[in-house]
């Protein structure tokens, strides 16, 4: 039972948990009487076997597991009595001792949520994120659908930007032969000497001042001075007409029903960036008027998920105590932000269905580019749980209901659309 909580702080407590004496010995009763029933030692019978025997044999292994099921089960009722959210595993500050027809006394300290009065969000303002998909923009997703399915044919002509040219370079006794370039282009080479090309045609000879000196990622790395370069060949990109036989390679009837489904993509896209953008601005309003407490463990479990990360996925020459640095206010930010999403969902009674779960796994593996099923069997190798899907379903949810209650402030467009009608008046 729980006899005292003690703040340590806002987010730290410390527990005073009993466990009483007639508890621990009813439960040690039966542990010890179940025992000598399945007890098999040789020259006794099932179950006939002293309840001395049984103590000498087996007390300490049996008491140790009496107090591994106690010990558990009063800390949770204990937790449950006191209203706090643990954040973390508690720790137990002092070592208990099983004395018989003694109760057992577990001073425990933990990390908790914070309470967060008053909890502030509705009616936040933000801008709104107007969205639209012009026909250029539709335009320009069918060119670069063409420009993926062009073909290269050699050309006889001039050289013309985004043709690939291949050539043969030297300078002093250094020879490069079958080098390829895309006129006019920027990577790898320098855009000044990619554009040089232009004009040029197949067997012309001409020079150019270089220094690839400092420049390692290059062919022609190391090379200062007059190149003399001759052009082997040179290949135009063909792409194909944008019509509805081009449509039809995509599977779709025509070049127009494309054109709806491009907009239809891009519209959607769109429309979940604007959201995500308003989402930003309501976090970030959320953040500036709740301070409080963040607890130590959940911040330092952030700050060490960041520096791993980084870690992981790029060379980084940083040292722990500078990354520590850097990366302490963005962990504060997602610290913060995790517990106020938590205690908004809460107070708006927010449940994650069967139904949304298996749409958030659905959405996630799309996103992956993976089938659901191989997405399932992850998690369930990672955590044995669905606790991240579950995660980002609720954390959805809580989404959807901070941007119903926001209040969208469209003084810009009106101020806009004011002048726009004054100059027209003029």
């Amino acid at each position: 039972m729980l006899k005292t909580v003690e703040d340590i702080s806002s987010t730290k407590k410390r527990m005073l948990i009993e466990i009483p004496a007639d508890k621990i010995q009813a439960e040690m009763k039966g542990a010890f009487a179940k025992a000598q029933r399945e007890a098999r030692l040789p020259g006794f019978r099932p179950g006939k076997v002293p309840m001395s025997m049984i103590v000498k044999r087996y007390g300490s292994a049996i008491e140790a597991e009496v107090l591994e099921k106690l010990v558990p089960e009063f800390y949770k009722s204990s937790v449950q009595d006191s209203g706090l959210t643990p954040v973390s595993a508690p720790i137990l500050e002092e070592k208990y001792e099983y004395k018989p027809n003694e109760p057992i006394l577990l001073k425990i300290k933990i990390d908790v949520r914070p309470k967060v009065e008053p909890l502030n969000y509705k009616g936040i303002v933000i801008k709104d994120v107007p969205v639209t998909v012009t026909d250029e923009d539709v335009q320009r997703m069918l060119n670069a659908f063409s420009n993926e399915r062009a073909n290269y044919e050699v050309s006889e002509g001039e050289i013309q930007e985004g043709d690939l040219v291949s050539f043969d370079c030297s300078l002093d006794n250094r020879q490069e032969k079958d080098l390829i370039v895309r006129a006019g282009a920027s990577s790898p080479y320098p855009e000044e000497f990619t554009k040089s090309f232009i004009g040029k045609k197949t067997d012309d000879v001409f020079q150019w001042d270089a220094d690839f000196k400092d420049n390692d990622k290059l062919p022609l790395h190391g090379m200062k001075g007059l190149l003399s370069i001759k052009i082997n060949s040179v290949k135009k990109k063909i792409s194909p007409p944008l019509d509805d036989e081009f449509a039809k390679d995509l599977g779709y009837e025509t070049l127009e029903e494309l054109k709806d489904k491009i907009r239809e993509n891009l519209l959607s896209s769109r429309e979940n960036q604007a959201r995500n953008q308003k989402i930003g601005q309501i976090l970030d309003k959320l953040i500036e008027t709740h301070n409080f407490e963040l607890p130590e463990s959940l911040l330092e479990n952030e700050l060490t998920t960041l520096i791993q990360e980084i870690k992981s996925t790029q060379k980084d020459n940083r040292g722990e105590e500078q990354l520590r640095k850097e990366m302490l206010p963005i962990a504060e930010k997602n610290v913060k932000i995790g517990i106020l999403l938590e205690l908004i969902g809460i107070e708006e009674g927010i449940k994650v269905t069967k139904d949304e779960l298996e749409q958030e796994l659905y959405a996630t593996a799309n996103q992956l580019n993976v089938p659901p099923e191989e997405l399932l069997k992850y998690y369930m190798e990672q955590d044995g749980s669905l606790l991240r899907i579950h995660n980002k379903a609720y954390t959805r949810s809580v989404f959807s209901k901070l941007l119903d209650y926001a209040v969208i402030d469209n003084a810009d467009e009106q101020v806009a659309s004011e002048n726009s009608k004054s100059s027209k008046e003029d």
